[in-house]
């Protein structure tokens, strides 16, 4: 059964509520040290440039980039400077113990506590670092400044100037609630005791979700390129992706079972004429793609007749493949729409579109051409010359019935393992919320 404290006062803020009436509630302002470096942002400008940085320097640089979890991360990629240039930016020095915050961009709030490092610290024009008094648990604040960037705080008060943007005089009025120090040492052990446990079930269930996209990779691989029984008799198909082959098989070049033919789209692509949100046709972009799953079943835009005319069309239940941003990207058309020159399609194709649309997922056959995504070097005339398997149509089916089946198992089972993440993440934010403003009491007598 949950404890809770025997009498409760108003905070006057709405997302702490009510706290114990023996806590306090303080601004930043009056519980950080009185020293200079208590609160101090980082430089700007020509005082921090890239040709500032050089490497393995005797000084670190941090960036708000490696504290977006909350956690200080990769140490051995922070950047650093020398000695000589980080006394012209000292008063931007911090220290062992200091709370280190991300002030702009997507993660303008999210705070981390700066471990014991191996050379002296200054932090970069993005972040602001926080000294607190010595009777202050660094911890025990660290925790409510997470609950204060969950509960959206900052987005009611945040500067916009083109990215969201934080003061130093809105950091410094950020309000806690504070229980005498010996009990923010017991809330932080006992937050740090149950975050610890819960977080390693999270990093177990992320484990497992990897090991069951591996195995769905291997289950594809094995399927599109051995068959279903594992007794047929096999060849050497002397293709190194595909490996050997059940004997009745083939193999083939794409361009020998399809023409592989580059989009196209009318000039210039952003003149009204050519869009008509009543038109038969979708205009798909790399964006509508890379959000969708197996098939396209929606896009942004429709284009005019007039720019239907101009461009590539596609017909339902057929597949194209991305060459540009997403490059290596399968769909299949569950519409009518048009295609531009990011895309190639196959026109004519004497070949299960779905199966085509597996191999083409797991990327194998790309091999030698680079890795998925931004790196693949493809064209229409790339495309054209990997060889796949050919098994008999019968069997294609076969295979595409099987595979199907078994990844929606393994994508259910992944989904499952995806929910109870975020339930787990979601207790753990709940958790150190209501220790935090007293709703839960975890400290001893």
């Amino acid at each position: 059964m949950m404890r809770t404290y025997e009498s409760y006062k108003d905070s006057g803020i709405e997302w702490i509520g009510e706290i114990p009436k023996h806590w306090e509630l303080k601004r930043l302002k009056h519980i950080r040290s009185k020293d200079k470096f208590s609160l101090v942002d980082g430089p700007f400008g020509s005082n921090l440039k890239s040709e500032h940085y050089i490497e393995d320097g005797d000084v670190y640089v941090i960036e708000s980039g490696f504290i977006t979890s909350g956690k200080f991360r990769y140490v051995r990629q922070f950047k650093t400077i020398s000695l000589d240039h980080f006394e012209t930016i000292k008063r931007s020095q911090s220290f062992e113990g200091c709370i280190i915050m991300s002030k702009i961009g997507e993660y303008y709030g999210m705070s981390g506590v700066l471990p014991k490092l191996d050379k002296p610290t200054v932090i970069s024009g993005n972040c602001i670092s926080i000294k607190l008094d010595n009777d202050i648990n660094k911890f025990y604040i660290h925790h409510t400044l997470i609950q204060h960037w969950n509960n959206g705080t900052f987005k009611k008060e945040v500067q916009q100037t083109g990215q969201p943007f934080i003061s130093m005089t809105m950091v410094d009025n950020i309000s806690f609630p504070l229980p005498p120090i010996s009990e923010q040492e017991q809330i932080v052990s006992y937050l740090d005791e149950k975050t610890s446990l819960i977080d390693e079930m999270v990093e177990k269930k992320k484990r497992k979700i990897e090991l069951l996209k591996e195995y769905r990779t291997s289950l594809i691989n094995t399927v599109v390129t051995k068959g279903l029984n594992p007794d047929v008799p096999m060849k050497d198909s002397g293709i190194e992706w595909i490996g050997e082959i059940p004997r009745h098989w083939g193999f083939s070049r794409i361009k020998r079972l399809t023409s592989v033919k580059r989009g196209s789209s009318p000039r210039p692509i952003d003149d009204p004429k050519y869009f008509d949100d009543n038109g038969r046709f979708s205009w798909v972009r790399i964006s509508d793609v890379t959000k969708s799953e197996r098939y396209l079943l929606e896009t942004e835009e429709k284009l005019s007749d007039l720019g239907s005319s101009l461009s590539s069309k596609i017909y339902p239940n057929q597949l194209f493949l991305s060459i540009a941003g997403s490059v290596g990207k399968p769909i299949i058309s569950k519409i009518d729409c048009c295609i531009h020159d990011g895309f190639v399609w196959f026109d004519g194709l004497k070949y299960n579109s779905e199966l085509l649309w597996y191999m083409f997922t797991v990327g194998s056959c790309f091999k030698g051409l680079g890795k998925m995504g931004t790196q693949l070097n493809l064209n229409s005339d790339t495309v054209g010359m990997i060889n796949i398997p050919l098994p008999p149509l019968t069997e294609q089916e076969q295979i595409v019935t099987y595979l199907d089946e078994k990844t929606s198992e393994i994508d259910k089972t992944i989904e499952l393992e995806n929910k109870k993440i975020e339930l787990l993440k979601g207790y753990r934010q709940s958790l150190i919320s209501n220790v935090v403003t007293g709703k839960i009491k975890v400290v001893s007598e």
